[in-house]
């Protein structure tokens, strides 16, 4: 019995810390869905946000652009989120 119970606290600690994260992964992926189709996959593939993180020269060549107007497009839609849901947001952290 004692088995039985360490088992299932150590299984309810690997899944809360999944249900965690696929909560904040649907809550930034309803706030991203409220941007350009552009900014939402900037900001996606940049932070990895429910795909695999892509480096920044690969964006830029999906984009044509430079590093420098990778990190224009990025600041401009993370101030776009800010300015949208601030508060919203401090509260998933």
């Amino acid at each position: 019995m004692e088995d039985v119970l360490e088992l299932d606290v150590e299984d309810f600690v690997v899944e809360e810390d999944i249900v965690n994260k696929e909560f904040l992964t649907n809550e930034l992926e309803r706030y991203l869905s409220k941007l350009s189709i552009r900014e939402h996959d900037l900001l996606c593939m940049y932070f990895g946000i429910g795909i695999p993180k892509v480096d920044v020269k690969t964006i830029c060549d999906m984009y044509g652009v430079g590093g420098e107007r990778v990190r224009q497009m990025k600041e401009r839609a993370l101030d776009k989120m800010r300015r949208r849901f601030g508060e919203k947001l401090k509260n998933l952290i």
